[in-house]
């Protein structure tokens, strides 16, 4: 398949675009253009296998038995989608020749009967039993592509697994998704709590087990209601060059800010930068049953990441800053960087690509309670480090009780100098202004070298995978862990706060990712106070011994941190 050209006609049959840059094309479909890393991601989902797609498990426990979670799941996650149709959106489309996709543009079709709201749940909630944990959903889901291609979403809940705690386990889609999923997540547990199943409790109580399909389908019937397409509207998302444009209306001085982002970005990539440096050819030969979607990940316990923020507070730096330096000096240390002829080691320089959160900017239209929220609020930034910058001059040689000591306070100058460049280059909103042309020049290179790719043209050679130093810090993970949530009714009222007897608790959140192209990504985050380092790679391009390597070269340097001895 290829994607589709007709995107003008496509375009044309759009009523007059509402004032999020979603218009009506027929009684129950909107649409909308895909911009900037909208666009990007979508291409390499599509091309590339899932490219991009994340999984996020929800460890909980809870006093619900187990049929009574099944049988409120998928109501659970109807009454989601009517707080956040977002969830009914879909990125890939059919155009009017059957041999092509339309991958520039994002749909909802609105559902109008019980009987599509049961098909669409079909394709969209599962329970999951008998599987030996929630990690092994998690690596199922991570190894293989949301079908059918282009949908936003499926959720999983995982009962009574053979081993650890049962789960609720969120697989999406990047293109309209950011930090966006954890509040999809928190929507959806709440909502098993849902007073229409209280009410329906005494009826569903009296079927037999046997009888769980029809209770569910009974529950779903109960909070069902056919979509308004035109009061929907409203709520869909809109992108982040759409809200940049409205919010700023750029002219040709902010414009010209923009050129001058994109030409440091550009100039940064063509600069020589350490990386992990992969295999040169995608490997064929694992076994059929290796799932080669690789998740690694290390946790700092509460008391060790308070004591890591002090120190960063301390050395005027931030955890995300002092993290990234790591994992730079990891990569310098772990990995071997030679010339182009191989003959030699030689010192380079560090191009960093990491993805900026738009909220420093729109922070109206990025928050979660928005009307017309921007989901995908990810905004590819750039920094370079010189040579002398990640591996400065030796002052001479140390013992080794000081060597320690001397690499953390390296770290830290180079978190601060890290740091110091970030915000100089996301210090204009008008960075913005480029998404539209990074989109655009991205999804046209990844369509047109999968194209030639299929039809086997010998001027695309594969290059050996490699990956510059990249992280994704996430910060803190803001989602409720107890439910039911209270009320501001609950909150006034003792009655009705005591009457909800029923409670779901998370213990963790752990997060899983498909990068089927050739990039190492670190992702940072914390959740009730814990600290998590992740890895994702696919170990067809990457060696798994290296990667390992420069992650537990990481955690060496942040461990010091962590010590009551030095505080």
């Amino acid at each position: 398949m290829a994607a589709s050209a007709n995107t003008s006609t496509a375009s044309e049959r759009l009523e007059r675009p509402s004032v999020n840059g979603w218009g009506i094309v027929s009684s129950n479909e909107a649409k909308r253009r895909l911009e900037g890393a909208e666009l990007l991601v979508n291409y390499s989902e599509y091309f590339n296998q899932g490219d991009f797609q994340l999984t996020l498990a929800f460890p909980f426990k809870t006093d619900i038995d187990v049929t009574t979670l099944e049988k409120r799941f998928p109501a659970a996650i109807w009454i989601a989608r009517t707080l956040l149709p977002e969830l009914g959106t879909s990125t890939v489309s059919s155009v009017s020749s059957s041999s092509e996709v339309d991958l520039d543009h994002a749909t909802f079709e609105a559902i109008k009967t019980l009987d599509e709201a049961l098909g669409w749940l079909d394709q969209s909630a599962f329970v999951v039993h008998g599987a030996r944990s929630f990690q092994e959903v998690c690596d199922k889901t991570s190894n293989e592509r949301i079908e059918p291609a282009g949908k936003h979403f499926r959720a999983y809940l995982v009962l009574n697994p053979k081993s650890g705690p049962s789960a609720f386990v969120l697989n999406v889609s990047h293109v309209l998704n950011g930090h966006r999923l954890l509040y999809q997540a928190q929507n959806i547990l709440q909502s098993l709590f849902h007073p229409v199943f209280s009410e329906q409790s005494s009826r569903c109580s009296r079927a037999a087990p046997s009888d769980t399909a029809r209770a569910q389908i009974e529950l779903v019937k109960a909070v069902f209601k056919p979509e308004d397409l035109k009061r929907v509207l409203p709520q869909l998302p809109q992108s982040l060059s759409h809200a940049y444009k409205s919010r700023f209306q750029p002219g040709t001085e902010q414009l010209k800010i923009s050129s001058q982002k994109l030409a440091q970005r550009l100039e940064n990539d063509a600069k020589p930068t350490i990386g992990i440096r992969g295999f040169n050819h995608v490997l064929t030969s694992l076994r059929d049953d290796v799932r080669p979607m690789v998740n690694l990940r290390r946790s700092f316990s509460r008391q060790e990441q308070e004591r890591f923020r002090v120190q960063c507070k301390r050395n005027k730096a931030t955890i995300s800053s002092y993290v990234y330096a790591a994992i730079v000096k990891a990569t310098d240390q772990v990995t071997a960087t030679f010339d182009s002829s191989g003959n030699g080691q030689m010192a380079q320089g560090a191009h960093l690509t990491f993805p900026a959160h738009a909220s420093r900017w729109l922070p109206g239209e990025t928050a979660n309670h928005a009307r017309s929220v921007v989901t995908m609020a990810i905004a590819p930034a750039s920094v370079y480090l010189s040579s002398e910058d990640v591996r400065p001059s030796s002052s001479g040689s140390l013992e080794q009780s000081d060597l320690q000591e001397a690499q953390v306070q390296n770290t830290f100058r180079l978190a601060r100098m890290l740091g110091t460049k970030q915000n100089e280059y996301l210090e204009s909103p008008h960075m913005l202004g480029f998404l539209d042309t990074l989109g655009e020049a991205g999804a046209e290179g990844i369509s047109n070298n999968a194209q030639a790719l299929a039809k086997g043209s010998t001027a695309v050679s594969p290059n050996p995978s490699f990956s510059t130093p990249t992280l994704t810090s996430q910060g803190i993970f803001d989602i409720a862990k107890d439910y039911p949530l209270a009320t501001s009714e609950q909150k006034e009222s003792s009655t009705s706060a005591s009457s909800a007897s029923r409670w779901l608790q998370l213990i963790d959140v752990v997060q899983y990712g498909r990068a089927t192209s050739p990039s190492v990504c670190f992702s940072l985050y914390s959740f009730d106070g814990r600290l998590n380092l992740m890895v994702h790679f696919d170990e067809r391009r990457f060696d798994r011994g290296v990667v390992t390597a420069v992650l537990d070269k990481v955690c060496d340097l942040i461990a010091p941190c962590c010590h009551a001895a030095l505080l």
